[in-house]
């Protein structure tokens, strides 16, 4: 860092890195050279402080780096988190890492097996958490994680949630949106994939005959895989929807469609609304959507779905022009179908940037 360049390098406060080939080696040298640096975005920065952590137990003075990098993000690598071809599992690593930053507010973690609940535990010693983010290392290998929700999860909601803003749950066969509901009354996103275990414990949050809860501050729901139709339609109740995206989901049909719009209040901030690959949706629900009065709609993105055909999009573009509803001048803004293949990952990336939400 020479030719007068030094002091300009200490001033950079955010480093998104994600897509590149940056090493671990390399995640290092910005750690320790890059003074002000905040917000760090890469996979490869758990391994980096890992490894430092290390090299520090024999230094002189012991600890030398305890507690010295301000970063606010920890990433862990979605193929091998913790580890190196020719090192084992280190089974404390995110306490080795945390020990080098208290600053801490967004983590996000690829699971990997050998993760226990004790691995998650550590991250109570944070002073706040506003992004917690589990993902798969591969979406579509089934579920092979020592983490629980009840176990892993849970603590930190109890300990964190009134301060978590983002919540992605990716793999884990039992989620409680009851306890989420309880910990995490400011919740803006949430993300859950695959949900598929046993709901006995919470038929009273759905089946009640009074109002139930819901989620107020909740602007961006996505769900990938099949949820619970109970789950599902207790989430699209949430009041204050502007994003709603759905894949891979044949739980979602006309009828839950139908279901929420008849409700007043509910879908009236929507902007957005995107759905991949649902294949039990067909032009009655779309229609229904569409009709439901959702002044602020923006965007309608829909990829295949297999009852959803060509000639249905015209109808919609024609109900459109009928209604006079591209109210909005600017055409980005304006509603729009689009039926070009989508990938079920694209639903995922703004979960992966620390910086956003």
């Amino acid at each position: 860092m020479g030719n007068g360049k030094s002091g300009l390098c200490e001033t950079i406060k955010k480093l998104s890195i994600l897509q590149t080939a940056v090493t671990q080696q390399g995640i290092q040298v910005a750690l320790t050279h890059l003074q002000s640096l905040n917000i760090l975005e890469n996979f490869n920065t758990l391994e980096a402080l890992v490894k430092l952590s290390l090299s520090t137990i024999d230094s002189k003075p012991p600890g030398l780096y305890n507690n010295k990098f301000s970063i606010s993000t920890l990433f862990t690598s979605p193929d091998k988190p913790f580890t190196s071809p020719d090192k084992p599992y280190i089974s404390n690593g995110l306490h080795l890492a945390l020990s080098l930053c208290h600053s801490v507010t967004v983590v996000l973690i690829h699971v990997t097996k050998g993760l226990k609940d004790s691995d998650l535990l550590c991250l109570m010693s944070l002073k706040v958490l506003r992004k917690l983010k589990i993902f798969k290392s591969n979406l579509w290998v089934p579920n092979d994680t020592e983490i629980t929700f009840d176990g892993g999860v849970a603590p930190l909601l109890k300990v964190f949630g009134r301060s978590l803003e983002t919540l992605a749950l990716e793999c884990f066969d039992l989620i409680r949106i009851s306890t989420i509901m309880d910990f995490c009354p400011n919740l803006y996103a949430l993300y859950m994939s695959d949900v598929t275990g046993s709901l006995e414990n919470e038929r009273h949050l759905f089946q009640s005959e009074k109002k139930p809860p819901v989620f107020k501050e909740l602007k961006q729901l996505i769900c990938i895989l099949d949820v619970p139709v109970d789950i599902l339609l207790f989430l699209l109740s949430s009041p204050s929807l502007e994003r709603i995206a759905i894949s891979c989901c044949d739980v979602l049909t006309d009828e839950i469609l139908l279901e929420t719009v008849k409700c007043q209040h509910r879908l009236n901030n929507l902007k957005k609304f995107e759905l991949d690959k649902c294949d039990s949706v067909t032009k009655r629900g779309i229609d229904a959507l569409l009709r439901s009065g959702c002044i602020p709609l923006e965007v309608i993105e829909i990829y295949r779905c297999k009852n959803i055909v060509d000639k249905n999009y015209a109808d919609w573009n024609s109900l459109i022009v009928r209604k006079n509803w591209n109210y909005i001048p600017s055409m980005e803004k304006a509603i729009a179908f689009f039926s070009q293949p989508w990938i079920t990952s694209n639903f995922r990336p703004f979960l992966f940037s620390g910086s956003s939400v």
